[in-house]
């Protein structure tokens, strides 16, 4: 098992849904990332003020983006890229994030319990 498999197994234990999955990726993110946390959407400079779950399963976790003029959007977490001076822990949490989004259909995803 490699350390992206025991970590996801690590924090989705005893999530039986996808809902509880997100929820607990989210709960883990708020409690490890510090926000505002600089990143990049489709190239361009923004701060994640926020993160969050709508309990939409197909787009998995948000994020609330402040843009250098100031205006505000909601995106997809997977969306965003951080860049390589985010500590490793919270570089890695973002791309388990990412591949939960990713093989999240009843076909290919299957919790750990």
């Amino acid at each position: 098992m490699s350390m992206m498999e025991k970590m996801i197994s690590m924090i989705t234990k005893g999530a039986d849904t996808d809902d509880k999955a997100f929820i607990a990726f989210l709960k883990v993110l708020e409690e490890e990332m510090p926000l505002p946390a600089d990143g990049f959407v489709i190239g361009e400079p923004v701060s994640v003020t926020a993160l969050d779950y709508d309990g939409n399963v197909r787009r998995g976790l948000t994020a609330w983006c402040r843009r250098g003029n100031g205006a505000e959007y909601l995106v997809g977490l997977i969306e965003i890229v951080f860049p390589e001076t985010v500590t490793f822990y919270h570089y890695k949490n973002r791309q388990i994030c990412s591949l939960i989004q990713l093989t999240d259909t009843p076909s290919s995803f299957s919790f750990q319990q």
